[in-house]
C-alpha cells in the first residue's frame, strides 16, 4: 500500500505504484509530473495507462545501475494517452506482452531505452501528435516488430489535426525481430497529413519479416523518408531483405551514405519498392549493395523482374553520389513499368550475377537516364540468360519520343544522342553459359521513331563508350536468338539465319543421329515442314524450319543445319533444344512421341514439369547409379559404404533431397554419389583403380593400395590379429578369467553389441562431431577397450590400409573369420597339446618342460589355477558373437530398385536382391561364402539347444564318449545360474542356452536390412525385453548380478536412443557436445566396473603373495576339469561294476 507521503520532498517513503503516484498528481491538477525510478530491477504486474496529461518524464535514477530495468513477464507495458509531450530515459523493458510501450496521440521523447523480448511490439506510435524522437534506442527480439508508427488507433477521434509530423530516429539499433512487415520498422501511415521522417547512424541486423526484414513503408502518403548513415545487414523477408515499400502517393524515400550488407529475399534481395503512381521517387546516393543474396524455394515463385538487388514497379530510382551495387548474387537493379532509373556520379556494378541483366535489366516500358559526368563501371557481372551487364526487355508500345535508353543534361533535357558527356565502361561481363558479351537489346526498331532520329548502334559503338579492346558488335546482342547447345545464335528481324545443330549424348560425347532428335515444337504431319512457334508480347510469329533427315546407323554427319527465318519487325529469343535418347535425370525417353518423360515419381526419384527432378535421401544412406551399358538407373535403399562425415549442406542438398538437375548429368551423378569414396561401378561397388578396401575399416572406406609391398602388408595384418589375440587369450587363461560367470557374462555381452560394426559407425560419426581432437581420443577410449574383448584388435586405432589391390567388401568380411576362430582354434591346440604332454610324448616333452616348469613356479607364486574347460568356455563365447556377426554379415541381402529403359514405351522397375552391388544374393559369386556362413550358424545354433536340453535332461541317457566333457563344458555355463537345489528355488540353467539365443536374436537385428530408423527402434525393444525377462525370472543366484546385467542393458539401450536419427540430412540427435560426452559417459562405465572389479582381485591375489599364501599347483589336464559330482558318480559306477563281476 503506497503512502501519500512518497509525493512530498525529501522522499522518505518511495512510492510502489506508478499508477498510484501519476493518480495522485492527477487530483491534484498536476499537468507536469516527473517520475525518478530509483529501483533498479522492477516487475510489472498490469498494464499501467496514463492519459490527459501536459507533461510526464520519466527518469531511471537508480544508484546500483545506469539503467533501471522493468521486467513485465508477459504482461503489456506502460500506455500513454492525449499526453502533450512524454520524455523517457535510462530505461530496460524485458518481456513483455503486446507492447513494452504504447503511446497514442502524444509526442515523445525516448532517450537511452533498451526493449527486449516483447511477445508483441517493442514501441508503438498511433498518430503522433507532433513530433517523435528517439536517440540511443534498442530494439532486440521483440517478436512482432520493433518500432511500429501507425496513424489509426481503433475507431478513436484525435483531438486537434496537425499538418506536419517529425520522426527522428538516431542511433536506434533493430537487432534480431521478427514481424509479418517491417521487423525492425512498420510505418503505416496513409492519412492526410505529411510526415517527415529520418531515420541517422542507425543499423537493422538479423530481422526478419515477410516484407521488409528491416523497414516496411505501407501507404506512407505524402511522406519524406531520408536514412542517413544507416546500415541494412543479415535481414531477410520474402520480399525486401533490408527494406520493402509499398507507396501509393507522393512519397519521397531517399538513402545518403547508407549499407546494405547480406540482406536475403526472395524478391528484392536488398530493396522491394512497389508503387502505383509514377509521382514518387527513390533517391540513392553515396550507397553501398554489397552480397546481398536472392533465396530460392519451390513455394515461392521468383519472377525474372524481381530477381534483383533493388527492385522496383512503377517507382522511379535515383542513384548518384559514389554508389556500388557488388557482388549480389541477384541483379543489380531490376525495373518495371512506365518509369526510369536515372544514374549520374560514379556508378559501379561489379560481379553481380541475375537471370537477366547482371547489372541493370529494365521491363515493361521503363527506361534507363544517363546523367551528365555520369562515369559507369561494369565488371564481371553475369547473368543465366541474357545480358550479362545491361538487358532491355520486350518493350510495350511507348511514345515515339521515349526511348529505353535517353541522356540528360541541363541544355537539351533528355534526348538520345551520339554524345552523352558521360564515360561507360565494360570488362569481363559473360553469361553463365561463358559466352561474352555486355548488353541485351529485344529490338532496336523502338527507338527508330526519336526525333531527332538517333541510329542505336551509333550511340552505343560511341567513344564513350568503352569494351576494353572487344568489338562493339560482339559486345551486343539482339534478338531474334536460338539458344542450342549452351551457344547463343543472333540474327536480325526479317532474314534468314543458318543455325548448324551438335547432338550429343549427356555425357558429352558427340554421337550420330541414328535416334530421332526431339525439338520443343508445333509438329505438321501433314506438311513437308516442322514450324517452331516463339512467343511475343504481341502475337505468335512462326519461324519456318525445314524439315530435317536422319543420318543412316553408319553415316558420319554428327551435325544438321536448320534454317530460321523470322517474319516481321517483332523479335524474340527462342530456344530450340535436341535431345537424343537419353534423358535429363529422372526422365526416360518415349519411344512413341519422342519425348523425354518423368518417371512418375516412383520410389525415390521426384520429377518436375521443368524437367529437373529430386531424389531423396534418407540418412544418408541412399544411394544412386547410372549404368551406361545397360541403360539404367540403380537406387539403393540401403547403404553400402557410408562416409564417416555425410557431405556439408550446400547448394546441391535442399533438407532431405538433392537436386539432380544440378548436376547436369548422370554422370556427374555417378560422380557426386561415388567419387567423394574413390569409388565407382554400380552403386559405387568398387573402388577406384589405384584404390582398394581398406581391412581395417568399418565402412569400408578405399584407400590407395598397389601391388608393390603386398607382402609385408599381408605379414603386418596376421600380425595384428593373431599376435594380440594369443597374448589376449594367454592372459585370460593365466589369470583363469571366467567370461562364463556373471560379471563377466553381462560385460562381455556389453563389450559385444557395442562393438558390432553398426553400432561403431554411429559413435564414429557422432563423436567427429566434437573438436577433432577431442572426439577422436573419446572416440578410441570407448572403442578400443571393448574391442579387444570383440576381438577387435586395435581396429579403430590404426589408420586404414589395404592387403592387396581389388578386395571388396565381401573379402573383407570373410577374414574377420581369422580373428573370430582364433581363440577357440588355440584352445584346441592347447588341449591337444596338453593330451600329448600327458600321454609323455618325448619331443613335446624336450621343447614344453623348461616352459612347464617356468610356468609352474609362476602360478605357484601367485596361485594361478588353470582349468582348460573353464579356458575353452571363456574363448568360446569370445569367438560366438563374432562368428555369428560375421556370417549374419554375408547372410545379409539389400534391396535394389532398377528403372530400365527397354524396348517397351514406359520405363521398367525391376526389384533385385543383392549381397553388395556387384554380388547378386546367392548368385555363382556369393554361392561358395553364403553355403559356409550357412554352415557355420546351423553349427552355432548347436551349443544353446544343448545347454538347454541339458539343464532339462534330455541328454541324461545318452550314452557317447564325450559324455563327461560335455557335462562339464554345460556346468561351466550353469555356474552362475539357479539350480533349483535350495527350497522354493528355481532352476534357471536354461538361461545359459537363453543367453546365447539372445545374442544371435541382436546381431539378426544389426545385420538386417532394415531402415536405419526401423533398426533403432527394434533394438531398443529387443534389450528392454531382455531387461524385463532378467528382472521377472531373476536366473543369477546372485542378486545383484541381475541388478548388473539390467543396468548393463539400460545403457545400451540409452546409447542407441542417444543416437537415433532424427532428421535425415543433419545426422542423429546426439550433434552437441554435452549430449556426446554424457553418452561417452555412460558408454563407459561397464569397463570403469569390471576395472574396479579386476584391480580388487588384484590387490587380493598382491596382497596374499606378500603374506606368504602359496598354495600346491596341480597339473593341467582335461580330468581335472571335471567336476566332482561326475567323477563321483562314475567312480561309484566303476565299483558297483566290480562287484557284480566277483559275483
Amino acid at each position: 500500500m503506497d503512502n501519500f507521503l512518497c509525493l512530498y520532498s525529501p522522499r522518505t517513503v518511495p512510492c510502489r505504484s506508478l499508477e498510484y503516484a501519476v493518480s495522485a498528481g492527477t487530483a491534484k491538477e498536476a499537468s507536469n509530473i516527473t517520475v525518478f525510478i530509483e529501483d533498479s530491477s522492477l516487475f510489472l504486474q498490469d498494464s499501467v495507462m496514463l492519459k490527459q496529461h501536459h507533461y510526464i518524464f520519466m527518469i531511471g535514477h537508480s544508484s546500483e545501475a545506469d539503467i533501471v530495468t522493468i521486467k513485465c513477464n508477459g504482461n503489456s507495458g506502460l500506455i500513454f494517452k492525449d499526453i502533450s509531450q512524454v520524455k523517457a530515459s535510462n530505461m530496460k523493458f524485458i518481456d513483455c506482452g503486446s507492447h513494452a510501450l504504447l503511446f497514442v496521440n502524444c509526442s515523445l521523447e525516448l532517450t537511452n531505452v533498451f526493449l527486449e523480448g516483447s511477445i508483441g511490439s517493442g514501441v508503438v506510435i498511433f498518430r503522433a501528435h507532433k513530433y517523435a524522437k528517439l536517440d540511443n534506442v534498442c530494439f532486440i527480439r521483440n517478436v512482432n516488430g520493433g518500432l511500429v508508427i501507425k496513424e489509426r488507433y481503433r475507431d478513436y477521434r484525435f483531438r486537434g489535426d496537425n499538418s506536419n509530423v517529425s520522426v527522428i530516429l538516431n542511433t536506434v539499433h533493430f537487432i534480431n525481430n521478427t514481424a509479418f512487415g517491417g521487423a525492425g520498422l512498420l510505418v503505416d501511415v496513409s492519412g492526410r497529413r505529411k510526415h517527415n521522417i529520418t531515420i541517422s547512424s542507425s543499423t537493422f541486423t538479423s530481422n526478419t519479416a515477410t516484407r521488409g526484414g528491416g523497414v516496411f513503408l505501407n501507404a506512407c502518403r505524402n511522406c519524406r523518408i531520408t536514412f542517413t548513415q544507416t546500415n541494412f545487414s543479415l535481414n531477410s523477408a520474402v520480399a525486401g531483405g533490408g527494406m520493402s515499400a509499398a507507396l501509393a502517393g507522393h512519397e519521397n524515400v531517399t538513402f545518403q551514405n547508407c549499407l546494405f550488407l547480406h540482406n536475403k529475399a526472395y524478391k528484392g534481395a536488398a530493396l522491394h519498392i512497389q508503387g502505383t503512381a509514377t509521382s514518387h521517387t527513390v533517391y540513392i546516393s553515396d550507397t553501398s549493395f554489397m552480397h546481398n543474396t536472392i533465396e530460392h524455394s519451390t513455394n515461392i515463385t521468383t519472377l525474372v523482374s524481381e530477381y534483383g538487388t533493388i527492385v522496383s514497379h512503377y517507382s522511379s530510382l535515383w542513384l548518384g553520389g559514389d554508389s556500388s551495387i557488388t557482388n549480389n548474387a541477384a541483379s543489380g537493379i531490376t525495373i518495371g513499368g512506365p518509369v526510369t532509373v536515372s544514374i549520374g556520379g560514379n556508378a559501379n556494378f561489379t560481379s553481380n550475377t541475375g537471370m537477366n541483366g547482371g547489372a541493370i535489366a529494365l521491363y515493361d516500358g521503363s527506361s534507363i537516364i544517363i546523367r551528365k559526368g555520369l562515369e559507369a563501371f561494369f565488371a564481371s557481372n553475369s547473368a543465366v540468360n541474357k545480358g550479362p551487364a545491361l538487358y532491355f526487355s520486350h518493350v510495350v508500345p511507348r511514345r515515339a519520343e521515349n526511348c529505353f535508353l535517353l541522356f540528360e543534361d541541363n541544355k537539351n533535357g533528355q534526348s538520345l544522342s551520339k554524345e552523352c558527356n558521360c564515360s561507360m565502361t565494360f570488362v569481363d561481363n559473360l553469361l553463365s553459359s561463358g559466352l561474352n558479351g555486355s548488353i541485351y537489346i529485344a529490338s532496336f526498331n523502338v527507338c527508330s521513331s526519336v526525333s531527332p532520329h538517333v541510329d542505336l548502334s551509333d550511340v552505343l559503338c560511341s567513344g564513350e563508350w568503352d569494351y576494353r579492346g572487344n568489338l562493339c558488335k560482339d559486345q551486343i546482342m539482339t534478338g531474334p536468338s536460338v539458344i542450342i547447345n549452351d551457344s547463343l545464335f543472333t540474327a536480325l528481324s526479317g532474314k534468314e539465319t543458318d543455325i548448324p545443330i551438335q547432338t550429343y549424348d549427356e555425357s558429352g560425347h558427340e554421337v550420330t543421329l541414328i535416334t530421332p532428335v526431339v525439338f520443343v515444337s508445333f509438329d505438321d504431319k501433314n506438311s513437308s515442314e516442322e514450324t517452331i512457334y516463339a512467343n511475343y508480347v504481341e502475337a505468335s510469329t512462326p519461324f519456318i524450319v525445314p524439315k530435317m533427315s536422319f543420318a543412316s546407323k553408319n553415316g558420319l554427319n554428327h551435325s544438321k543445319v536448320i534454317t530460321f527465318w523470322s517474319v516481321g519487325d517483332t523479335t524474340a529469343t527462342t530456344k530450340v533444344t535436341a535431345y537424343i535418347r537419353r534423358c535429363p535425370p529422372g526422365n526416360y525417353f518415349n519411344r512413341t512421341n519422342h519425348k523425354c518423360l518423368c518417371v512418375k515419381s516412383q520410389y525415390f526419384i521426384k520429377c518436375h514439369s521443368d524437367w529437373s527432378s529430386h531424389f531423396f535421401y534418407l540418412k544418408g544412406g541412399w544411394l544412386m547409379y547410372y549404368d551406361f551399358s545397360s541403360d539404367s538407373i540403380f537406387v539403393s535403399s540401403q547403404q553400402f559404404y557410408q562416409p564417416l562425415i555425410a557431405p556439408a549442406v550446400d547448394e546441391e542438398w535442399i533438407d532431405n533431397y538433392m537436386d539432380l538437375d544440378k548436376l547436369k548429368s548422370m554422370s556427374a551423378l555417378n560422380e557426386f554419389s561415388c567419387g567423394r569414396m574413390k569409388r565407382e561401378g554400380i552403386l559405387c561397388s568398387r573402388c577406384q583403380e589405384g584404390y582398394s578396401t581398406a581391412v581395417n575399416s568399418y565402412n569400408f572406406i578405399c584407400v590407395k593400395c598397389s601391388s608393390n609391398g603386398m607382402w609385408k602388408r599381408i605379414i603386418y595384418f596376421l600380425l595384428l590379429n593373431v599376435l594380440p589375440g594369443i597374448v589376449f587369450c594367454f592372459v585370460l587363461t593365466l589369470f583363469s578369467v571366467r567370461v562364463s560367470s556373471d560379471r563377466m557374462n553381462a560385460f562381455v555381452i556389453y563389450s559385444q553389441i557395442i562393438s558390432h560394426p553398426f553400432i561403431v559407425t554411429q559413435l564414429q560419426y557422432q563423436f567427429h562431431q566434437l573438436d577433432s581432437n577431442w572426439g577422436s581420443v573419446l572416440f578410441h577410449l570407448v572403442t578400443v577397450p571393448y574391442g579387444f574383448w570383440n576381438l577387435d584388435f586395435f581396429k579403430t586405432l590404426l589408420p586404414p590400409f589395404c592387403l592387396s589391390p581389388g578386395m571388396t567388401n565381401i573379402h573383407v568380411w570373410t577374414l574377420q573369420y581369422l580373428s573370430a576362430g582364433l581363440p577357440l582354434g588355440l584352445t584346441l591346440i592347447l588341449i591337444l597339446l596338453s593330451n600329448l604332454y600327458d600321454c609323455g610324448c618325448k619331443p613335446l616333452l624336450l621343447l614344453a618342460r623348461p616352459l612347464y616348469l617356468s610356468m609352474g613356479k609362476l602360478k605357484r607364486y601367485w596361485n594361478i589355477k588353470v582349468n582348460m574347460i573353464n579356458v575353452f568356455a571363456t574363448f568360446f563365447l569370445l569367438s560366438y558373437t563374432k562368428l555369428l556377426y560375421t556370417s549374419a554379415s554375408l547372410l545379409s541381402p539389400v534391396t535394389v530398385y532398377i528403372y530400365e529403359t527397354v524396348e517397351s514405351y514406359e520405363p521398367t522397375i525391376a526389384t533385385k536382391v543383392y549381397l553388395q552391388p556387384d554380388y547378386f544374393f546367392f548368385g555363382d559369386k556369393h554361392l561358395p561364402y553364403s553355403i559356409t556362413a550357412i554352415l557355420l550358424l546351423f553349427l552355432l545354433l548347436l551349443p544353446p539347444i544343448l545347454l538347454i536340453g541339458h539343464s532339462k535332461r534330455l541328454f541324461s541317457r545318452c550314452r557317447c564318449p564325450f559324455q563327461l566333457s560335455v557335462a562339464a563344458f554345460a556346468d561351466v555355463f550353469y555356474g552362475s545360474y539357479k539350480d533349483g537345489v535350495s527350497h522354493g528355488e528355481k532352476d534357471c540353467r536354461y538361461f545359459a542356452g537363453i543367453d546365447l539365443i539372445s545374442r544371435l536374436v541382436i546381431v539378426t537385428i544389426l545385420n538386417t536390412p532394415f531402415g536405419d530408423n526401423i533398426r533403432y527402434l527394434v533394438l531398443p525393444l529387443a534389450l528392454a525385453t531382455g531387461i524385463i525377462l532378467v528382472t521377472y525370472i531373476q536366473p543369477y543366484r546372485q542378486k545383484w548380478a541381475n541388478l548388473i546385467h539390467g543396468i548393463f542393458l539400460s545403457i545400451l539401450i540409452s546409447i542407441v536412443m542417444t543416437f537415433s536419427p532424427v532428421n535425415s540430412s543433419y545426422g542423429p540427435l546426439g550433434s552437441s557436445i554435452a549430449l556426446v560426452v554424457i553418452a561417452w559417459i555412460f558408454a563407459m562405465i561397464p569397463m570403469f566396473y569390471i576395472l574396479l572389479y579386476a584391480l580388487r582381485n588384484a590387490y587380493k591375489r598382491a596382497r596374499g603373495f606378500y603374506m606368504g599364501r602359496n598354495t600346491k599347483h596341480c597339473d593341467v589336464t582335461l580330468s581335472d576339469s571335471i567336476p566332482y559330482r561326475l567323477i563321483n558318480n562314475n567312480n561309484n559306477n566303476n565299483k558297483k561294476n566290480n562287484n557284480n563281476d566277483n559275483n
